[in-house]
């Protein structure tokens, strides 16, 4: 990431993603239960309320150690953040194998055949 802005516009756009995805294959797709896929949403709107704070003590962290700012201080240098970086992206991995798993078989399959198709 170039920056701190970056980082929250990725964070949000992941999160965002995640949650209108859910969304709309609750709409197409009738067999999947509202009351999973809001969790989801609920998950993912949490997760972007946990990291997005995060971002800024991470950019904090590394720069109070340098004693005088360089071009090392960047956000994509600097430790803490490829940490919070390693850390969202286990949790995306998480959410979106929660994802998945509300699917049921009928729907992977027509997803499957559209994919291959």
């Amino acid at each position: 990431m170039a920056n701190k802005r970056t980082l929250k516009k990725f964070i949000r756009n992941t999160c965002g993603a995640i949650a209108a995805e859910t969304l709309m294959a609750t709409a197409i797709f009738p067999e999947i239960k509202e009351e999973d896929a809001h969790n989801i949403v609920r998950k993912a709107a949490h997760l972007q309320a946990e990291f997005l704070p995060k971002v800024n003590v991470a950019g904090r962290t590394f720069v109070a150690t340098v004693e005088k700012p360089t071009h090392m201080a960047t956000p994509h240098r600097n430790p803490a953040v490829k940490a919070l970086i390693e850390e969202f992206d286990k949790a995306v991995v998480e959410l979106v194998k929660e994802m998945n798993a509300i699917f049921p078989d009928s729907v992977k399959q027509v997803l499957k055949q559209t994919v291959n198709e």
